[in-house]
């Protein structure tokens, strides 16, 4: 007599590292979309402070795309410069 074998076994190992390797795939999928939201939102910001600076719009005006109130944007822009100089008296 011979002992019945399953057309297909279930490889447990296998299964786990593969939806190991499903869920990483996910995850590095949303980090990426997310990542690239904010540092895309983050540039537009950055062209509004230059914008600002150079005297092309008023506070007023690049607060308002930035849908902010003025003293959120202001405030934004001093951190954005605090931290711009931090980074280069690093080096």
């Amino acid at each position: 007599m011979f002992k019945s074998k399953l057309i297909t076994e279930y490889d447990e190992e296998r299964a786990f590292a593969e939806q190991r390797e499903d869920a990483r795939a996910e995850g590095f999928a949303e980090g990426f979309a997310k990542g690239f939201a904010k540092g895309f939102a983050e540039s537009g910001l950055l062209m509004l402070f230059g914008l600002v600076k150079d005297g092309l719009l008023t506070l007023s005006q690049a607060a308002e795309e930035a849908h902010m109130t003025e003293a959120e944007f202001k405030l934004q822009m001093e951190q954005s410069d605090q931290l711009i100089l931090n980074n280069t008296s690093d080096r």
